[in-house]
């Protein structure tokens, strides 16, 4: 008996709700003793993906890179080579007129081999107009976007600021600096226009840019929000976060380029041995941390707690301090999502906050 024989014995029943042939993805509502239930199931490229509400709005990788890469190539962006990150091949998937996308893919192990479930991907674009040398002696950053889709529910779609060190081929994700949307510009642009003159959006970004004084100030203005697969994703909404994102180029290199003046302090140390992953504290040479063992009573006995005493063990910029985390991040392998998270928590805490 097959596997769905199995399920439809057990009163589990399958039809098929939406089929991309072009990318071999297929959802299928769920049925059980007849009745439909409220799941749909996602399939992809042979393998099952995950049981989602049918509320959710399937968006596949290659309808977003469709999108993505004509406003790309529009502002001059290329897609990076991910083969140098963790040391692995890159996963790759056609789209659009058979062009091949180069990403980064979740996967899982199987009796000791690697299968990409590609449930989540993420790529990034460079601007090969964009270079900039943060420290004037050859220390060149190139500036890009950071793409990222999910068809798990486990990641929304998102469009984020990238830099790339090129001197040790550092990259960094900004998920936090400008999380997905500019909520004034898009109110506005929902307002005024359907989007079919893409001219519109850009004179509405340059107008928002003019009236920002600071980085800091643009960031205030940031709605920290995160794109719902729940409803359809505008298109419109992608290609203006293009637009945005290739504007805000200016304002990372006066941040960075302060960065280099300014210096770590302790509540940002502490900060980085809270969120961080250990081993990549453990080899920052300007840290320490000692942890030991608190001893606190309760109403059930006694509670054994982590203390973590940190302490900077040399004066050390806030330039060096990124560099030092972000090459750890890039280069060493870690799962999908606690690179992700861990590019966002050293977001916040070294571009983001305030001095």
């Amino acid at each position: 008996m097959t596997e769905a024989q199995q399920f439809e014995a057990n009163g589990f029943l399958y039809t098929a709700r939406q089929n991309w042939k072009e990318y071999d993805l297929q959802t299928y509502d769920q049925f059980y003793a007849g009745r439909a239930t409220d799941l749909q199931a996602v399939i992809y490229k042979g393998n099952f993906i995950a049981f989602r509400n049918k509320n959710f709005h399937v968006f596949p990788h290659e309808d977003l890179f469709k999108v993505i890469d004509p406003v790309m190539k529009e502002l001059c962006g290329v897609i990076q080579d991910q083969s140098f990150r963790n040391h692995t091949q890159p996963f790759s998937f056609v789209y659009g007129e058979n062009k091949k996308a180069l990403v980064e893919a979740n996967y899982k192990f199987f009796e000791g081999k690697k299968y990409y479930l590609a449930s989540q991907v993420r790529a990034n674009y460079v601007f090969e107009n964009e270079k900039f040398d943060v420290t004037g002696y050859g220390d060149i950053i190139k500036f890009g976007v950071n793409v990222a889709n999910g068809i798990d529910g486990g990641l929304s779609m998102q469009i984020s600021p990238y830099t790339y060190r090129q001197v040790c081929q550092n990259g960094m994700l900004h998920a936090s600096s400008m999380v997905q949307i500019h909520e004034s510009i898009i109110q506005n642009l929902m307002k005024k226009t359907t989007f079919q003159d893409l001219t519109v959006v850009n004179a509405e970004i340059k107008t928002a840019f003019e009236e920002t004084k600071s980085f800091d100030d643009l960031l205030s203005r940031i709605k920290k929000e995160r794109m719902s697969h729940m409803t359809e994703i505008p298109l419109a909404w992608i290609k203006s976060r293009l637009y945005l994102i290739k504007e805000s180029t200016q304002l990372f290199k006066q941040r960075y380029r302060r960065m280099t003046e300014l210096f770590m302090n302790i509540q940002q140390a502490e900060q980085i041995a809270k969120t961080m992953p250990k081993r990549l504290v453990d080899k920052l040479e300007w840290l320490e941390v000692k942890t030991s063992d608190i001893e606190e009573k309760t109403a059930t006995g006694v509670k054994v707690k982590k203390q973590h005493e940190v302490k900077l063990k040399e004066k050390v910029s806030q330039w060096r301090a990124f560099n030092d985390i972000t090459e750890d991040l890039t280069h060493t392998q870690r799962a999908f999502e606690s690179r992700t998270n861990a590019y966002r928590n050293l977001d916040k805490i070294m571009v983001v906050a305030n001095e």
